[in-house]
């Protein structure tokens, strides 16, 4: 690549392609992004859909849009639930890479216990090696034996594992989950990582800065997202789409 080339690529604005609603499909690739994610998600032009993951992503986009941008996060105060029945009751078969082996383990034992008749295989989220070009080509060999591939593992490693499975013509669908697997883990029998009052007035940021500590240093972004995104798209570095 040339040095004119490089500037034209570094000039060229990250779109990011965002969805309003979280609808069901047969396939597609499809992420979350929020205030902390978008410091790292900004800078990586991924083929993916993003929904709106906490109450200040809706919002922001929200306003930006002139239309509601509702808050979806793979997470059981959203859609985990519904997507994992989904699952069972379509008979999808679902691959769920996160977390420790250990918590591989429990997240195993969780859907077995959670949905009856799910069909899916549970890989953790830390191959020995790291993820190499060889485990990657596993992580596709593997998949094709699946309709779904469920990716806990963070961002931005997450979306780099899916961009790959979508570069090998995966049929089905991806979808990241972030801390998913680790935290259904240790959550017990009943997988409700956050209190429901919690829930109930939107919270979870604080809950995660009091009980994960090593979240606490990503505070900062939370109130600074706004207007590094306004940032950001006035100076030509990101794009926004909604559909």
């Amino acid at each position: 690549m040339t040095s004119h080339e490089r500037s034209s690529a570094s000039s060229t604005p990250n779109t990011l392609r965002i969805r309003a609603e979280f609808l069901p499909a047969d396939k597609g690739f499809y992420s979350f992004i929020g205030p902390v994610a978008y410091y790292t998600l900004r800078t990586h032009p991924f083929s993916c859909e993003y929904f709106c993951d906490g109450m200040l992503a809706s919002w922001t986009f929200s306003l930006l849009f002139g239309r509601r941008v509702s808050r979806n996060s793979f997470d059981y105060g959203s859609i985990a639930r519904s997507f994992l029945e989904g699952c069972r009751t379509s008979k999808r078969r679902l691959l769920a890479i996160g977390g420790s082996a250990p918590d591989s383990g429990r997240f195993d034992a969780h859907l077995r216990s959670t949905y009856p008749g799910l069909l899916f295989r549970c890989l953790d989220g830390y191959p020995a090696g790291g993820y190499t070009a060889e485990h990657l080509e596993v992580i596709a060999e593997t998949a094709k034996d699946f309709d779904v591939v469920l990716l806990a593992l963070g961002s931005p490693l997450q979306e780099r594992v899916g961009e790959f499975l979508v570069q090998r013509n995966f049929p089905g669908i991806v979808i990241t989950a972030g801390a998913f697997v680790a935290q259904t883990a240790a959550s017990g029998e009943a997988g409700h990582y956050y209190p429901k009052v919690i829930n109930a007035l939107n919270l979870r940021f604080l809950w995660r800065l009091i009980h994960e500590p090593h979240t606490r240093a990503r505070f900062k972004y939370v109130f600074m997202f706004p207007f590094s995104l306004a940032f950001d798209m006035a100076r030509g570095k990101v794009k926004v789409s909604c559909r």
